[in-house]
Formats: C-alpha cells, sequence, structure tokens
C-alpha cells in the first residue's frame, strides 16, 4: 500500500491534532485517482518549494509483563520547513493522545494490563524545505528569557560550569573581543570545528576528555558546541531525527540548535552546518531523552523505513531503514 495523495491537511485541523485512524486499504481505483491528482496544477502549487517527499513508517512491537503500557514517541511536527501531507495511526487497541510541548510533538500510547505482544504503525507522507538562517550573535552579558534558561545549564554530559570549559573558551575567544570580533557565536563554532580532531571510530563523547584529548567523536563534537555556548550563556540543545536520503545508515542523526534572535538556529560542527539545515533531514525531538519513553514494556522492537511516496509496495526501495530491540 502507498500513500500517495499529497493533499495538505487544513490548518485549522493539523492545529486541533487530529490524526485519522488506519481503518481501511486504499483501493486501486484510489490510488489511480491520486496519481492523476498528483500531476496536476494544483499539486505543484501544494509542492512548491517542497524540496524532499518521503513516506515514512513507524513500526513498533511490544511484549508487555502483565503491567499497564505506557509509550511516547516523538512525531514529525508541521512548521515553516515541514509538511505533513497525509498521515494515519493504526492503534491495534492502544489508546491514543497527541502532545505538542516545547517544540515536541508525541504521541502517547496506552494499553492496560498487556500480556503478550501488540503493534502500532504510523504512516505519513511529509514534505521537507531546507533551513536557512541569519547568525545573529547576541550583545555581550545579554539577558536570557526566562523559558531558554534551562538550555544555559550544565549537565552530566555537558558540563559548562567546568572550569577546563571555561578556561578554554577565554583562551579562544577573549583574543578576538580584545580585537573588537563580537561574534562570538562564530568564534565558539570555529573552536570547536577547527581546534578538535574528528574521530568517527574510536573518537571519544565526553566532553571533558575531547578537551584533554583534542578529538572526538560527531556526537561529542556537538556536545563540545553545545556546552561552549552554555558556558558563553547562550542558549543551545542536542537535537535529533533522521537522515532520509542514507541507505543502511545511521538509526539517528543528531545535531545543535542554538537560540539567537528570535527562535532557534541548527548547526553541526562535523555536519559544517551553521545556520543551514539541509531538506533531508528530519528534526523529531530535542533533548537526550530515549526516541521511545516506555513504561511497563518487558521488550521493545521498532522499524523504521522511509521510500519514495509513489511507489507500489510489491516494488518499493527503502531508502533507509533502520531497526532496534531494547529490554
Amino acid at each position: 500500500m502507498s500513500l500517495l495523495s499529497l493533499e495538505p491537511k487544513p490548518r485549522s485541523s493539523w492545529m486541533r491534532g487530529r490524526i485519522s485512524v488506519w481503518v481501511a486499504v486504499l483501493s486501486s481505483a484510489a490510488v489511480a485517482c491520486s496519481l492523476e491528482r498528483d500531476s496536476s496544477n494544483e499539486m505543484g502549487e501544494v509542492l512548491a518549494g517542497v524540496e524532499v517527499v518521503r513516506e515514512l513508517v513507524f513500526i513498533v512491537r511490544v511484549e508487555g509483563k502483565g503491567e499497564d503500557v505506557r509509550l511516547e514517541i516523538p512525531l514529525p511536527l508541521g512548521g515553516d520547513n515541514v509538511k505533513i501531507f497525509e498521515e494515519e495511526l493504526r492503534l491495534r487497541g492502544f489508546s491514543f493522545e497527541e502532545r505538542v510541548e516545547d517544540g515536541i510533538r508525541t504521541a502517547i500510547l496506552e494499553y492496560p494490563v498487556l500480556e503478550g505482544r501488540r503493534r502500532f504503525t504510523y504512516k505519513a507522507v511529509i514534505g521537507l524545505q531546507s533551513m536557512e538562517h541569519e547568525v545573529i550573535s547576541p550583545e555581550p552579558k545579554a539577558i536570557v528569557n526566562r523559558d531558554l534558561r534551562v538550555y544555559t545549564l550544565p549537565t552530566p554530559r555537558m558540563q559548562s560550569r567546568s572550569p577546563l570549559v571555561r578556561e578554554r573558551l577565554i583562551e579562544h575567544v577573549e583574543p578576538g573581543l580584545e580585537a573588537g570580533d563580537e561574534d562570538i557565536v562564530r568564534m565558539i563554532f570555529g573552536l570547536v570545528a577547527g581546534r578538535f580532531e574528528r574521530r568517527t571510530s574510536d573518537g571519544t563523547g565526553n566532553v571533558l576528555r575531547a578537551l584533554r584529548e583534542e578529538q572526538a567523536s560527531d556526537r561529542g563534537l556537538d556536545r563540545l558546541l553545545i556546552t561552549f555556548m552554555r558556558a558563553a550563556g547562550i542558549p543551545a540543545r542536542p537535537v535529533a531525527g533522521f537522515h532520509l536520503r542514507t541507505e543502511g545508515g545511521r538509526k539517528f542523526e543528531r545535531w545543535t540548535e542554538i537560540h539567537v534572535g528570535e527562535g532557534w538556529v541548527p548547526m553541526s560542527a562535523p555536519k559544517g552546518w551553521y545556520g543551514v539545515q539541509p531538506p533531508d533531514y528530519l528534526r523529531l525531538y530535542h533533548g537526550e531523552r530515549r526516541f521511545i519513553e516506555r513504561e511497563g514494556v518487558e521488550r521493545l522492537t521498532f522499524k523504521v523505513l522511509v521510500s519514495e511516496p509513489n511507489e507500489e509496495e510489491s516494488g518499493k526501495q527503502h531508502l533507509f531503514k533502520a531497526e532496534e530491540e531494547v529490554q
């Protein structure tokens, strides 16, 4: 089955957070009609500016242990660079609640006293555009909005108040400030991208160890970027999602967002992003949470499939396929 009807949801409906329940399979006649409609002038207007269109499928299998089960799964959130054309959810006995909070859209699913196995499936057809932002460094000693202060605090993985972090930051940034360069964001980005060796196989993700050894994994480099930004009082946070063109690639991609001006700006030292996010990266959540938060689960397996939206099931070629089992 393919979700080929690329009609965007009315904004009023989307804002009410409605999601359709999957109750039937599209007939061949319906598919034919969808294909004809996709080639119309109206569809051309809908897809104007959309650079990547993909069908995304989450398949989650849960094994209970006789307790109430609760799952929290991040879903794509529509916005300036993400359009959700179709989405369907097959619940198979799970109750469903949708929540949008702090820029994360979450499906909350519950099943009472689950024994044995259950699964549910989420399908969506989404369009993505690239994001480009002007990066303007904040004024010295700028006051951070109260709601953003949590993103300036240290964490066990990003020790922004460590004397070693502050020492390296001052060492790299102070000469530039004394010379009249007030672009502290670019100086910090240059520190992480230029000073630390990128090691994809044996690099560390530990910030303090990376500072001592001056080498880090990709994830370690992004953690360094966040840590230095927070040490300078600039809100920063880790972000996770999928690279929708990577066949057989990583299960998750991670990058950074910093808050400057009126909003969050994408960055990544290992990927070379500076205020720009390519259109084939789908953002799902921020923070260092698990992809699927869970309670009362004995075993959980999830599969993520990404493909072109106009392919029949029998001939579908998955551009991205990831599967993982957790206990």
